[in-house]
């Protein structure tokens, strides 16, 4: 998230995600790798980067339900402390990890089309 806005797309250039045009708007960029498994949304405003979203698409609710758990559990590890769930059902799950630099939020929306996003924001954004 410290890295500049330019630096940070160059990178995802360099590992194969391309500009998404469709999706793509003032201040906010969509990447998409055909190879890759999620797409990537950042958010920015002038080189400093605000959110990135990452995007997962899976055919089945039972394939997104399985990454929620091992994902808390890593960022869980990492960030240290528990992490604020407002949502707790067996199909829509969020858990939030709060840090002074921003927050981490963890959502699953398993409905007609199963959704799994990972959003990091800054604290910027957050307040």
């Amino acid at each position: 998230m410290n890295m500049p806005f330019k630096a940070f797309q160059d990178s995802m250039m360099k590992r194969g995600f391309q500009v998404d045009t469709t999706a793509t708007a003032t201040g906010s960029l969509a990447l998409f790798n055909p190879a890759a498994e999620y797409t990537v949304t950042v958010t920015y405003h002038k080189d400093s980067i605000d959110a990135i979203q990452e995007n997962y698409a899976y055919s089945t609710n039972d394939s997104t339900a399985a990454l929620f758990q091992p994902t808390r559990d890593s960022l869980q590890q990492i960030l240290g402390g528990q992490p604020f769930m407002p949502k707790r059902g067996d199909d829509h799950k969020v858990c939030r990890f709060e840090t002074k630099k921003g927050c981490v939020s963890v959502i699953l929306e398993n409905t007609n089309t199963p959704t799994f996003n990972v959003l990091y924001e800054t604290a910027t954004v957050t307040k």
